[in-house]
């Protein structure tokens, strides 16, 4: 039991701590390419399949801007 609370403190740790704005600007481009793709491999499927999932990723998106302690995660789902 020691040990899993040792893990979860350092998680926790590592959590709150800001992320470096190299970090953060690989991100925003990751999250661009993604879009991308998505937007690509979806252009075929009707409104009434991808509309959904494009909520779906939008809810989430805002539940982690949400719910994440660190401000540059809620800066970087911006």
């Amino acid at each position: 039991m020691f040990i899993l609370q040792e893990i979860l403190e350092i998680l926790r740790s590592q959590m709150l701590s800001a992320i470096p704005q190299a970090s953060l600007a690989s991100l925003r481009q990751l999250a661009n390419k993604m879009e991308k793709i998505l937007l690509v491999a979806l252009e075929n499927y009707g409104n009434t399949f991808v509309e959904p999932k494009v909520e779906l990723g939008a809810r989430f998106g805002h539940l982690v801007r949400k719910c994440h302690p660190c401000p540059s995660v809620r800066y970087v789902a911006s």
